[in-house]
């Protein structure tokens, strides 16, 4: 009760739903990624992510968003204000260059700093290679003729059904106080 909480839009058991978190549980949560694909947009001006620019993740539950920085300071700047809470450090940020630490943590903190453009990675990250499964030198295996009296209609596949992505494009930040 009278303490600030932290909404997240997302879609949930065939419809929309608010995720709630306490103002610390969301700090806590508060992630940063360096794109490494031309996939996804900021949730807050929806504007494409480009190849080695910083991103920040909000989360909530199991439902994350993707913010520019800038977009994601203000958020994070009335949570903090609001709550009194203090961010020092964010998930995922060990992986970003010295320089972009620092200079992300201030703009988080306070609103103000670094732009979108200086917190691009000069370095791009990597994508993993896939390796080809390796061949199985083992002989086949032989046919063994079925009975009729010992065979079954085949078991119907089961086509997979569609796979959830990882974002949501419904996400949205509220705050409640």
């Amino acid at each position: 009760k009278d303490s600030v909480r932290c909404g997240l839009q997302g879609y949930a058991g065939g419809r929309s739903v608010l995720l709630w978190a306490h103002a610390n549980c969301f700090l806590g949560k508060v992630l940063v990624d360096c794109v490494s694909a031309r996939r996804g947009r900021c949730k807050g001006t929806g504007e494409a992510f480009e190849i080695g620019q910083i991103r920040v993740g909000f989360e909530v539950g199991n439902h994350k968003s993707w913010w520019l920085p800038t977009e994601a300071a203000r958020w994070t700047c009335e949570v903090l204000r609001l709550s009194g809470s203090v961010l020092t450090t964010l998930r995922g940020i060990e992986d970003l260059d010295e320089s972009h630490r620092c200079a992300l943590l201030e703009l988080l903190k306070s609103g103000q700093g670094a732009s979108n453009s200086e917190l691009k990675s000069s370095k791009v990250p990597t994508k993993r290679k896939r390796t080809a499964p390796k061949k199985d030198t083992a002989p086949a295996p032989q046919e063994v003729p079925v009975t009729p009296a010992a065979s079954a209609a085949p078991a119907e596949a089961a086509e997979p059904g569609p796979v959830a992505s990882p974002e949501d494009s419904d996400v949205e930040l509220t705050f409640d106080d």
